[in-house]
């Protein structure tokens, strides 16, 4: 939320003079090295708004005032804060931008102006914008968050609770007390005796001191741990929800004539006692925050810094650099020029310590340009690409192209294992993206997969528009193991004896079928109660129910194709194409692509 527009700032501390490039946004990031004056724009707000440069500090002419600027006849001594303050619309329809002037003097005077930017005239005091201005808050939250700091929060809170819910507020204080009466009654008595006044513990005034003190706390093993006992990042990360729940109820208010206040906070250093994913989590928030909640904040941090790299107009990243006068500037910084985070990174100190892995990532990079470029000279002009698990799919081509595939418009790209389907599937999306006229089939063999397994792995390839085959039987090369595809290739024997050589090859290869099935099984799961023999004879029974289903085709292949040797005295290849194994989904698949 954009409060703020432009921060000038005239002879404060480090700053001379900082007329032009202080336009804001909704998140305002100011970096730069220790002791080069960042700190002096949040301070310069917090003397703006709440008449103090520090919490609990009040200003100091003398202390506060940059003795750096030109000094001489008709200059003035003076401390001056211009805010060009844009109104939100949804609040002032026709509001126009408003100059908001304030100046200290030497003599301890504070003169201040209001006027619309436009036309010149002065707000007056009854005007709606003057009264929203009047109420604008102003969070500041210093470096060093310590008890001090803490203490004020909760007294913040308090005040903020006691106005938006004063009548909880006071009946429970009333509850609170009379509790207190009731144990100590006996004090009350006692004085009544000794001195004739019957004295009691009332209600204050004010709980103010009383809730400063309190803290937060979670149990745990029914013990509880408060704020104060743990460590500083932790009490960091709740300043900002607390705050933002202040905001909150403050705008929840509906009292009649009530103005309901808008927030800014200046949050020093917000990173400090974070670890560096804790910060980048923050900096999210911020980003967030700053929808409703207009934000400054300094930072030696690229978790807030790099925010603003991404372009986002709702981000600006201003540098904070000390001149050779002591003097301060403040440019803002361009992400869109080469190199500029770089650049901060830099400037930061960030760089040697970054660059190691600013290398790791070069090379991934690299690594990746040179897939793409792999692919791209894959898929070529071909109106296919299958993404498939196996390095040499010569059983699957033979399928492919008996089902309709043309082989010379079809590339393979093998993803190197079942295990790596993901990646198969993050590759098909990338292909169906750049490039949306080429077919793509992801092949995966179906193993021991149930069918509620392959229904589930399948699905999001489907849903994304991606072919997918999986095998009927355990791999490939279980549709190759039919008569019909044997006869077709010109092998004149019998269908009859080619099952029952199909059979005898299933047999002698059972041995290493169900030791295969067994191994996976004991891979992902463990019998109960340690039941392995029960389990092993269970397996057994589930293979020889569903022998085509389980055998391990492609040494069964092997096997078939020495036994056809020896009957028509010549070496036999069933890894080719033939009607005879063409794949009804597959044939479908086919004229849609070459249709």
């Amino acid at each position: 939320m954009k409060i703020i527009r432009q921060i000038e700032i005239r002879k404060f501390r480090s700053i001379k003079s900082s007329t032009k490039d202080l336009d804001c946004a909704d998140l305002n990031v100011l970096v730069g090295q220790n002791d080069n004056g960042k700190s002096n724009v949040l301070r310069a707000l917090n003397l703006f708004f709440n008449a103090e440069t520090d919490v609990g500090q009040a200003f100091r002419f003398d202390e506060d005032y940059c003795y750096h600027a030109e000094s001489g006849t008709g200059i003035r001594r003076e401390i001056r804060i211009d805010l060009i303050i844009d109104p939100p619309v949804h609040r002032f329809k026709n509001a126009q931008l408003v100059r908001w002037t304030k100046r200290w003097k030497r003599d301890g005077s504070v003169l201040e102006d209001r006027i619309y930017l436009e036309s010149g005239k002065p707000l007056s005091s009854k005007d709606n914008v003057s009264k929203w201005l009047d109420k604008l808050k102003y969070r500041y939250v210093p470096a060093i968050k310590g008890k001090e700091y803490f203490n004020s929060l909760m007294g913040d809170l308090h005040d903020v609770l006691l106005e938006a819910h004063d009548g909880v507020m006071s009946g429970q204080g009333a509850g609170f007390i009379e509790g207190i009466q009731e144990v100590t009654k006996s004090i009350t008595k006692e004085l009544d005796a000794q001195i004739g006044v019957p004295s009691a513990i009332q209600i204050p005034s004010d709980f103010r001191i009383l809730f400063s003190n309190l803290d937060f706390g979670a149990s745990a093993g029914g013990v509880t741990y408060h704020l104060k006992q743990r460590g500083d990042g932790i009490k960091v990360r709740h300043i900002p929800v607390i705050l933002k729940y202040m905001a909150d109820q403050e705008k929840s208010i509906t009292i009649s004539g009530y103005v309901k206040p808008d927030t800014i906070w200046g949050f020093e250093e917000p990173e400090n006692n974070l670890e560096l994913r804790y910060a980048f989590e923050l900096a999210g928030a911020f980003k967030t925050y700053s929808k409703e909640i207009q934000i400054f904040v300094t930072t030696h941090s690229p978790a807030f810094y790099s925010l603003g790299a991404d372009h986002d107009e709702n981000v600006r990243t201003f540098l904070v650099r000390r001149q050779s006068d002591l003097c301060s500037t403040i440019n803002r910084v361009e992400f869109g020029r080469d190199g500029q985070i770089m650049d901060l990174h830099d400037k930061m100190g960030l760089l040697p310590i970054i660059t190691p892995y600013l290398k790791s990532v070069f090379e991934a990079e690299q690594k990746i340009r040179l897939l793409e470029e792999k692919i791209e000279a894959a898929v070529g002009s071909n109106r296919c690409l299958v993404i498939t698990e196996d390095e040499h799919p010569v059983g699957l081509k033979a399928i492919l192209e008996a089902s309709g595939f043309v082989m010379s418009q079809t590339e393979f790209f093998s993803y190197k294992g079942k295990d790596q389907v993901k990646g198969a599937l993050i590759l098909a999306r990338y292909l169906k993206q750049r490039r949306p006229e080429v077919f793509v089939l992801v092949h995966r063999d179906r193993d021991y997969m149930s069918d509620d397994e392959v229904e589930k792995l399948i699905a999001p390839f489907l849903k994304d528009g991606i072919g997918f085959f999986c095998t009927e039987g355990v791999d490939a090369e279980s549709h190759l193991l039919n008569a019909g595809h044997v006869i077709a290739l010109g092998i004149d024997h019998p269908r009859e004896e080619i099952d029952v050589l199909i059979s005898e090859a299933t047999l002698e290869v059972r041995k290493q079928s169900l030791a295969r099935m067994i191994d996976h099984y004991f891979s992902n799961n463990r019998p109960e109660n340690n039941a392995y023999a029960k389990t092993l004879a269970e397996l057994e029974s589930r293979y020889d129910d569903n022998l085509e289903r389980f055998r391990y085709s492609k040494r069964v292949l092997g096997v078939l194709e020495g036994k056809l040797q020896k009957i028509v005295k010549r070496n036999v290849n069933l890894e080719v194409c033939s009607t005879a194994i063409a794949v009804p989904e597959l044939t479908v698949m086919a004229k849609k692509i070459w249709a």
